[in-house]
């Protein structure tokens, strides 16, 4: 299977997907396209990722109507995405099918970083909220650092990224960090995140099994490679013991439906096949087959993945 290719656009699931935090709705245009479908996305000016259950479900329609649900979930999305496929399952047995998981954050309990945990840091925040002479300066740098992570981010596949999409991505964050106010919510945003990362681990660990086993199907967890080394490898064990196919994203980063949005279309599709008409472990594995030599030979020296992990995943 060459996860590269058209996706076949034969999708029998409705899908609703959570973008990270600073990711906008229409970060998964080019995926819907890919499998056109309809995806319903969560805006997080309106919904925060970390809101309960019911505030999802009012903004998402995720109880209402008929049939099964695909839930597909990026960075700190992928934690939303999996709360929201456990609460489904307590609430409507069998309603979620699917569940894909794009560079995902990995849970973790522990104490608040010092960071997060600072009260000064809360009021210089609040200090600029209220000090205009401030934010002209303190736009222009926000912006400027968010424009250089995603320009870092995207690296050589940034000439190949959908410029409308990335304008689109750019014109969200900058509404997060263009403004005083938005800072302000993207440091409570932060906090949140952390402090809901915190109740899936134990949410996961209270679980008498692996997820897999408890949701009834393999969900695919989808890893960044040019990601730190460091991260990879706890996303590489988060997956493993979620129960779940582990998928090499080569030459990409954390941007996935910007920088390879034919692979999560694929990857999606096959996530929609019902158990037993695919082998995910078999069929992503040919995607390794195909890498370009450049990137094979520096997969060998900084990749902690391998063939066998993949087979076993």
């Amino acid at each position: 299977m060459d996860l590269d290719a058209q996706p076949d656009a034969n999708q029998t699931l409705a899908w609703v997907a959570l973008p990270g935090l600073l990711s906008a709705p229409s970060d998964f245009d080019q995926v819907a396209g890919q499998l056109d479908i309809e995806v319903r996305r969560l805006d997080q000016r309106e919904t925060p990722l970390a809101a309960p259950f019911e505030q999802l479900d009012e903004a998402l329609g995720l109880s209402s109507g008929e049939g099964q649900l695909g839930l597909v979930g990026h960075s700190l999305g992928a934690s939303t995405a999996i709360n929201l496929a456990l609460d489904l399952q307590i609430r409507q047995p069998g309603r979620v099918a699917a569940l894909v998981l794009l560079d995902p954050d990995v849970p973790a309990k522990g104490p608040l970083p010092q960071f997060l945990a600072n009260d000064r840091l809360d009021v210089l925040a609040a200090r600029l909220v209220t000090t205009p002479s401030l934010w002209p300066l303190q736009t222009r740098l926000a912006k400027t650092v968010g424009r250089t992570f995603m320009r870092i981010d995207l690296a050589e596949r940034r000439r190949e990224a959908d410029k409308t999409a990335i304008a689109n991505h750019r014109a969200f964050a900058d509404g997060f960090l263009g403004t005083p106010e938005g800072l302000h919510r993207l440091w409570d945003n932060l906090r949140t995140a952390w402090v809901y990362d915190q109740a899936l681990a134990q949410r996961l660990e209270d679980l008498d099994q692996p997820l897999a086993a408890t949701l009834g199907f393999k969900p695919y967890s989808v890893v960044g490679m040019r990601g730190p080394r460091a991260k990879r490898q706890a996303q590489r064990e988060f997956g493993i013991s979620l129960g779940a196919h582990l998928i090499p994203a080569w030459g990409a980063s954390h941007l996935l439906t910007l920088s390879r949005p034919e692979l999560v279309a694929n990857v999606m599709t096959s996530a929609a096949q019902p158990p037993g008409q695919a082998d995910a472990s078999g069929k992503l594995l040919e995607e390794l087959e195909d890498v370009a030599a450049a990137t094979a030979a520096d997969a060998k020296e900084s990749v902690p993945f391998n063939r066998d992990d993949f087979a076993k995943a």
